[in-house]
């Protein structure tokens, strides 16, 4: 019982393993489709400055989804996003880039982009800078009346910029407020999310041989207790049924003591001291 209740925990076990596999696979295929692409379903309207040339108004139109908002795929050197066509824009900012946030002709700002890792992105504006990370969501009061007038948020790659109301015009620094992303799901992504897929699944398949040997090395501990045992439970068995076969040797004798007493064949001291050796020889025994 003990080895078939062995190899069900051992199966159950390894069962668990590849279920995590799959599992992580499965969560990192749909994680993966659900990230933002920095594309929009909407449409509306964007206008570029490139190298310092006349602005150019576009009309983009994107397919996919996740970012929101209008998405420009090139990389300008300077975009104007006007949040009285629409509330959400998603562009591809690089060093340098100025981003002019348009809420009305007379109510606008312009974030210079001075700093662009795959990590973070800081922002100067009126002279001020703001840092926004990859794993934050930044909110600017724009007035500092207390309401929170656009929301940002960078990826890495795609910067997404959502008007939440209508600011003042007021020539006040802006007040920044970072609220931390907390993941939903683990995203494995990238060539650094596919190495420590690797190394999981690696930890994984050492962690199932290591149960393997274990389980092995306890069924043979286990096959060797056994044997053990069971020679213990012979020699006691045998050293049993050998007093057994002495005490009733020696119970034999006693019977035939007594009868040759009775019938006056030994005399009553022969007798005693013959009973004694025999009592004695029995204590022995059983005290064995």
């Amino acid at each position: 019982m003990k080895v078939l209740r062995n190899n069900l925990l051992a199966g159950f076990i390894i069962c668990l393993m590849f279920a995590s596999i799959i599992g992580s696979t499965l969560i990192s295929y749909k994680a993966e489709k659900r990230l933002p692409t920095g594309k929009s379903i909407q449409q509306g309207q964007v206008t570029l400055t490139v190298g310092g040339t006349t602005p150019v108004t576009e009309t983009t139109t994107t397919g996919g989804g996740g970012g929101g908002g209008v998405a420009v795929e090139e990389t300008p050197s300077e975009s104007n996003l006007d949040f009285s066509l629409e509330n959400t824009y998603t562009i591809t900012p690089s060093l340098g880039t100025l981003i002019n946030v348009i809420f009305s002709e007379d109510i606008q700002y312009t974030f210079d982009v001075v700093e662009l890792t795959d990590n973070k992105i800081t922002f100067k504006i009126q002279g001020n800078q703001y840092t926004i990370t990859i794993s934050e969501i930044g909110y600017f009061d724009l007035d500092s009346d207390g309401n929170d007038d656009l929301k940002i948020t960078y990826d890495g790659k795609y910067l997404t910029l959502a008007s939440l109301y209508l600011p003042e015009k007021e020539n006040l620094p802006p007040k920044l407020t970072i609220h931390k992303i907390v993941s939903e799901i683990p995203v494995i992504s990238g060539t650094g999310g596919l190495f420590n897929y690797i190394i999981l699944i690696a930890l994984i398949i050492i962690t199932f041989f290591i149960l393997i040997y274990q389980h092995h090395k306890f069924a043979s501990f286990e096959k060797k207790y056994k044997l053990v045992k069971k020679g213990k439970s012979l020699a006691n068995k045998k050293t049993f049924d050998k007093n057994t076969m002495l005490i009733d040797k020696l119970n034999g004798q006693k019977e035939v003591l007594k009868k040759a007493y009775l019938e006056k064949h030994i005399s009553k001291k022969a007798y005693d001291v013959s009973i004694n050796r025999i009592e004695f020889a029995l204590r022995e025994i059983k005290r064995k």
